[in-house]
């Protein structure tokens, strides 16, 4: 008997297999489908399912976890089956359990131990067998959320969002104190002036962390909203009045400034700031930024030309005047920013300030943060500021924030132009021998993007005077013995200083101001769980698709069009995020259709129920006609607001009218010509029984292209 433990042992060891044991009520090593002992099989647990994916994972060990067996009868076999080998009689066995009767002993104390645990398990399960599924554990869940958010107040956690699960609240730690008058230190992350009186006010920090607090310890600390943005991945909604932005913005007009606008390409018309030259004044020259390029579907390779020339028209048609440049930047794949920081170089010499301006969810902060960590901020101030706050949410900066502007000297500015010719040849370089060598389909993959990176303006005596003092080996930290004979660790590192503003008095600096609210923005309706999903995180993929007379498009449920007339049909292309639903239904059902699916998956968004549905304004469309030029080009745009744009093409020379829809009719557009107009570059292969084309992978263009570039000697 010892042999044939010992064999299964070994067997044991080389599986490496942990299960629940019901005879033990232990978790033991063994192997998931079969135990062997003495050579007989015991069925404990036979998983006929397959292996779940890595996404599933989690709730496969759920359901496992709750999912009780009754033992009366399996475990009854299973305990005979062992005494009936424990007691097989046979001339080896029997010679090998006379010499070593103690461990049959032993053997024998444990069957009885089972047999006492087995009646055990027998008392605790129910009769019945219980089976839980994922959907009992995801309602339980919901529930428990439900109960919860009626005893806390309600915080946004947008992880929740990527599994489509519900928004979970959590609770607000710390009380407030209103005898005690707020300070004049702003929050390092949004700017606004940090308080303790009231929690939904901008600046809020719990009394208990304020009153101990000095002021120069103020100097380095984030309000509650802007730590639950960074470290919670949570939205804190405060009490604001869009007109104290516009005030601040008021501010620049007496100032000797240059002013950066930064408009949303996904959302131009609606992006760009209404009479922003009557708020800053016409003496000021204005850059325009169009953010967020890296999310545009290329559909030829000089798509960007065309794009910088449509954001220019639509400025000039907003009334912005002197537009000193128009540049194309991702602050958040870094593409432009080294091009549009050369550019803000050259204007220091009219010794100016700079504002960044923009609507609301712009991309404003995103901006500062990459110019704060550039050559454009002084290099003795970037590790000492604070990075402004950004998040999917619009809003999120309420006060100004700001950074000293380098003094771009002719030695400093030499050497980071030789920095950007050398990166420049490093990545040319980088590209011939990929396209010398064989690539696979993912390395094929386009992106918009590039680097920013600062420029070492030491010289050669400083750098080996910096060389020679780099501490070496590893951090000595103290050990400091308390009277209850405890021990504390006294780090060694120090930390960083607060950013003393006095020290940089004759600086010109870069400020970030809060977003102006758009009312022709339909994010600016949206609740903190709705906002994210308008946000796409990757390049948009356009969706194709034939739209007939007589038929009605939705654009989840904050967007609708109706084709009213034409001879022949029209091929449109629709740029949205991957989490807005696009249904094709005829007219003649689309009321009903709406009334019934609204506020569900179908539709996406809204979220919510009849009172929050109830808080929207009703959609309301307006007409637009739009005649054809020829086959195989969209002529027009139709501008959803945040949601996106539908691209139009007739079909030839043919005349359509259209009548699009939005909560309230706010932030339509008509765009001509369209901002890529080039719709074939996305369709692929007709989907059977759907009005819907395959699309091809984004950015394909691109990567198709060839570049012919001469080897670096």
């Amino acid at each position: 008997m010892k042999e044939c433990l010992t064999k299964a042992c070994q067997a044991i060891a080389m599986k490496r297999w942990t299960t629940k044991c019901w005879l033990t009520s232990l978790t033991c090593s063994i192997p998931t489908c079969m135990r062997k002992i003495s050579g007989s099989t015991y069925a404990v647990y036979d998983p006929k399912k397959k292996e779940l994916d890595s996404k599933h994972k989690r709730s496969a060990d759920i359901k496992a976890q709750l999912k009780f067996v009754h033992p009366q009868s399996e475990m009854s076999i299973i305990a005979k089956q062992i005494v009936q080998d424990a007691q097989k009689t046979n001339s080896q066995h029997n010679l090998q359990v006379l010499r070593k009767q103690a461990t049959v002993e032993q053997f024998s104390q444990k069957i009885e131990g089972l047999k006492t645990n087995m009646q055990k398990i027998e008392m605790e399960i129910p009769d019945k067998p219980l089976t839980y599924s994922l959907k009992d554990v995801e309602y339980a869940e919901n529930n428990w959320l439900k109960n919860l958010s009626k005893t806390v107040e309600f915080v946004t956690f947008d992880n929740k969002q990527k599994d489509g699960l519900q928004i979970k609240p959590s609770p607000l730690l710390g009380t407030e104190d209103p005898n005690i008058p707020p300070s004049k230190v702003p929050c390092v992350g949004c700017g606004a002036h940090l308080q303790c009186q009231h929690n939904t006010f901008p600046g809020f920090l719990p009394s208990e962390y304020f009153k101990i607090h000095t002021e120069k310890d103020l100097k380095s600390t984030l309000c509650q909203r802007c730590y639950y943005i960074r470290h919670c991945e949570a939205f804190k909604e405060v009490t604001t009045n869009p007109k104290e932005f516009a005030e601040i913005i008021s501010k620049i007009r007496p100032t000797k400034s240059l002013v950066v606008m930064v408009v949303d390409l996904m959302d131009i018309n609606g992006s760009i700031v209404p009479n922003l030259m009557q708020y800053i004044g016409f003496q000021h020259e204005v850059i325009v930024v169009g953010n967020k390029a890296d999310l545009l579907c290329p559909d030829t390779p000089d798509y960007l030309v065309n794009v910088t020339h449509q954001l220019q028209k639509a400025c000039a048609d907003a009334g912005v005047s002197k537009i000193r440049k128009c540049t194309l930047i991702s602050a958040k794949t870094g593409f432009g920013i080294e091009r549009l920081i050369s550019t803000l170089l050259t204007a220091y010499k009219k010794k100016v300030d700079v504002f960044i301006v923009g609507t609301a969810n712009a991309g404003k902060s995103s901006l500062f943060n990459a110019l704060l960590a550039s050559d454009y901020c002084k290099h003795t101030a970037r590790d000492l500021i604070e990075r402004a706050t950004i998040s999917v949410w619009p809003g999120t900066t309420l006060n100004l924030l700001k950074f000293p502007i380098m003094r771009p000297s002719s030695h400093n500015f030499t050497l980071r132009v030789i920095r950007l010719k050398q990166e420049e040849a490093m990545r040319k370089e980088e590209r011939r021998i990929k396209h010398l060598t064989t690539m696979s389909e993912k390395e094929k993959v386009w992106q918009l993007k590039g680097d920013v990176r600062t420029t070492d303006i030491r010289n050669i005596n400083q750098r080996q005077a910096d060389e020679t003092v780099i501490p070496w080996g590893q951090n000595i930290a103290a050990l400091k013995v308390r009277s209850d004979g405890t021990v504390k660790l006294i780090e060694s590192e120090k930390k960083s200083q607060p950013f003393e503003e006095e020290a940089y008095s004759e600086s010109y600096w870069t400020y970030d101001t809060p977003g102006v609210i758009n009312p022709n923005q339909i994010i600016n309706m949206l609740t903190p769980e709705e906002a994210p999903l308008l946000a796409p995180a990757q390049m948009l993929v356009p969706q194709s698709l034939i739209f007939k007379p007589g038929e009605t498009v939705f654009v989840s449920g904050l967007a609708r069009m109706d084709f009213l007339e034409s001879d022949d049909s029209v091929l449109l292309t629709v740029h949205c995020g991957p989490k807005i639903p696009i249904h094709v239904i005829p007219t003649t059902e689309a009321d009903e259709f709406y009334a019934k699916n609204v506020g569900t998956h179908i539709l996406g968004l809204p979220i919510g129920n009849k009172d929050r549905l109830l808080k929207l304004p009703s959609l309301v469309g307006n007409e637009f006609s739009v005649n054809g030029v020829k086959d195989k080009l969209a002529v027009a745009d139709i501008q959803l607001s945040s949601l996106g744009w539908i691209s139009i093409a007739p079909n030839g020379e043919k005349s359509v009218k259209m009548r699009a829809y939005t909560p309230g009719g706010i932030g339509l557009f008509l765009r001509m010509p369209a901002l890529l107009p080039f719709h074939t570059s996305y369709k692929g292969k007709r989907i059977a029984g759907t009005p819907f084309f395959e699309t091809r992978p984004p950015g394909w263009i691109m990567s198709k292209k060839k570049i012919d570039i001469p080897a670096i000697v």
